[in-house]
C-alpha cells in the first residue's frame, strides 16, 4: 500500500542521506573549513542541492544494493529476529513484510526520493547539533 511504500522510501532516503553525510564530512575535512558556521552553511547547501536534483540512477542502485544486502545482517541472530518481529507488530506491518520489501525497494525511483525529500526535509528549518562544543569567535579589537 502507499503508506508502506512511503515508509520504505523514507527509510531508503535515510540510508542515502547517511552516505551523503559521510561524503560531506569527508569533503569538508579535506578542505579547510574556517568556522562551524561555514560547515553548517555548506552542509545545508548539500542538502538543498539533494532536494533540487534527484539522485542519479547509479548511486540509487548502489544504495538499494547496500540496503538490501544489509537486510540479511538484520536477521542473523535470535535477538535481531525478535527485534524485527517486534517492529512488525509495533508498526502494524504485514507478516510478509520482509519477503516483499526487496521488490518494493527495487521499485523506488530517484523522483520518488526527491519528492519525499521535498515533503519532509527543509534545510532552512533543520535542527543543527554541534558535537564537541562551540567556541565563540573572539571579537576583534
Amino acid at each position: 500500500d502507499s503508506k508502506t511504500a512511503e515508509n520504505i522510501s523514507v527509510s531508503k532516503i535515510a540510508d542515502d542521506v547517511d552516505y551523503r553525510t559521510e561524503f560531506l564530512a569527508l569533503k569538508l575535512s579535506s578542505k579547510v573549513v574556517k568556522s562551524v558556521d561555514e560547515a553548517i552553511e555548506k552542509t545545508k547547501a548539500v542538502v538543498a542541492d539533494f532536494i533540487k536534483v534527484a539522485p542519479d540512477n547509479d548511486a540509487l542502485e548502489r544504495s538499494k544494493n547496500n540496503f538490501l544486502g544489509s537486510l540479511v545482517l538484520d536477521l542473523d541472530s535470535n535477538a535481531k529476529l525478535a527485534g524485527s518481529i517486534l517492529q512488525l507488530a509495533t508498526y502494524g506491518l504485514p507478516l510478509d513484510y520482509y519477503e516483499t520489501l526487496p521488490e518494493k525497494v527495487r521499485a523506488i525511483t530517484p523522483e520518488e526520493i526527491q519528492k519525499a525529500f521535498m515533503r519532509h526535509v527543509n534545510p532552512d528549518t533543520m535542527t543543527t547539533v554541534i558535537v564537541g562544543g562551540y567556541v565563540q569567535p573572539e571579537e576583534k579589537q
